[in-house]
């Protein structure tokens, strides 16, 4: 959790809405106006007064809306699939809902439907991106407006005219439509247990940023309703309740209550299930790819620092009159290993012989460093280099002292690049297959990808968790 000063940091867009997408969205514009319309007796007659009271709400909505948030981050959220941007609804800017939900204790239900479409459209801009959030806003401001309103007697609906309690209540709708807000909203390329996926995952950090802003818009109308008694909620004698007046609707709310808790309860228990399943074969698929990895590398390390002690001992190395490109070669093509074989001259780091001769060496800093401790009597050394070309895998350079006689020092550097190794083919190949699951396969060394199975990332600071133990994580 960070303190977030504005919302006006963030890019101001929308993201496009599907087709099935728009029928969703113009149903819950439909079902706002009839609730609009059928709760048209909870509307204030207005007034001057009222007047200057929406004006002054209307004036800090965007304030409220753009202006002092707290910013969630959970490890079990999962990001929007296929786009780059943060999980919607982990931004609690606390003041946003104070205005309308004033509003619809003060005003009634037009007038905070109206401020809430107005905050949600700059929410969706600024922060969701998703013009959702405006009719989620609108809907959650009618339900409010109502509850504080209405005037039956019953133990709920007079719990339902306390305004923080009606403020926090509204966050079971808000999860419901932001679960098909995400269903509908997200691109047609993605499946539908992948949107599905994203929202339960992301359901956590949505219903506990807005019930903090209802928290704090709950709090604010208390204390409004507690100063002007008179002007806050319906007025009048207190009625029966629907469920006074009616067996059947009594009996219609108690089986259906219950009956929808049975089919929450079967489908939150299937998916979990489902879920626990899947989790379970992935976890095994990863530990069989870290297992091959795990064993795969340090053969491939101490085979080719092997070979490089194996070069190095060669005599002809050591004599002058000898042709250094021509022996490299030899040993280049007798065991398929090394990209690149190299003899530096480690006092005054000049190049010797390099084979293949057309390929242009550039040595990098870790091995200027290498070349200061082989002449202090390190014999072998390992260190990983850049890829040749952006896009290819990075290589692991092997350093081997020449043994000398004299007081020279001549040193061994032989290169060969992860993905044109063949010891290290099954590993590449590997990694490349958690593209079957939608996954990506990473070798780390330092701190930094040598080997990607999405190219691009090759060579790139790894910023994700890391641990000493094997281990398994959300990220």
């Amino acid at each position: 959790m960070q303190f977030l000063s504005t919302l006006l940091d963030n890019l101001a867009y929308l993201n496009p809405i599907p087709l099935a997408g728009w029928l969703v969205w113009l149903g819950l514009a439909g079902l706002l106006g009839i609730a609009l319309f059928n709760w048209r007796k909870y509307h204030i007659d207005w007034n001057a007064r009222a007047t200057w009271v929406l004006l002054l709400l209307l004036s800090t909505t965007p304030f409220a809306a753009l202006f002092f948030g707290l910013e969630f981050s959970m490890g079990s959220t999962l990001p929007v699939p296929g786009l780059p941007e943060e999980p919607a609804g982990s931004t609690m800017m606390i003041f946003s809902a104070i205005p309308w939900i004033l509003a619809g204790g003060l005003l009634g239900p037009f007038a905070a439907a109206g401020l809430a479409v107005f905050s949600g459209l700059i929410r969706g801009l600024w922060d969701t991106h998703t013009l959702f959030t405006a009719l989620d806003l609108g809907l959650m401001a009618v339900m409010f407006a109502v509850a504080s309103r209405q005037r039956y007697r019953t133990f709920l609906y007079r719990l339902l005219r306390q305004p923080v309690f009606s403020a926090l209540s509204l966050t079971l709708p808000h999860a419901l439509l932001f679960i098909v807000g995400v269903l509908f909203t997200l691109s047609a390329s993605t499946t539908i247990t992948e949107r599905l996926d994203y929202a339960l995952s992301n359901l956590g950090v949505v219903s506990l940023t807005f019930a903090g802003e209802m928290l704090v818009a709950g709090v604010a109308a208390q204390i409004i309703k507690m100063v002007f008694p008179n002007r806050w909620g319906g007025l009048g004698m207190l009625r029966p309740s629907p469920s006074e007046k009616s067996i059947e609707t009594r009996f219609i709310f108690g089986a259906g209550t219950i009956i929808t808790i049975l089919l929450l309860t079967l489908l939150i228990g299937d998916w979990v299930i489902a879920g626990a399943a899947a989790r379970s074969l992935l976890r095994d698929r990863l530990k069989s790819s870290a297992e091959l990895a795990a064993q795969n590398v340090p053969f491939f390390l101490e085979t080719g620092q092997n070979l490089a002690l194996q070069i190095a001992s060669d005599p002809r190395l050591r004599d002058e009159d000898e042709d250094l490109t021509f022996v490299l070669g030899e040993h280049s093509q007798s065991v398929p290993y090394f990209s690149q074989l190299v003899l530096f001259d480690a006092q005054t780091r000049t190049l010797l012989a390099s084979y293949p001769e057309e390929n242009a060496f550039e040595i990098t800093r870790s091995e200027e460093d290498a070349l200061t401790l082989a002449q202090q009597g390190v014999p072998n050394q390992i260190y990983t280099v850049p890829p040749l070309a952006e896009g290819e895998a990075a290589g692991v350079s092997f350093l081997a002292a020449i043994p000398q006689s004299g007081d020279e020092q001549s040193v061994l550097i032989g290169r060969t690049y992860l993905d044109a190794n063949p010891y290290t083919r099954p590993l590449v190949n590997n990694l490349n297959s958690l593209a079957g699951v939608n996954g990506a396969g990473i070798l780390i060394a330092d701190g930094v990808i040598v080997y990607h199975s999405e190219a691009a990332q090759n060579w790139m600071p790894y910023e994700g968790q890391v641990s000493d133990q094997p281990a398994f994580f959300n990220e």
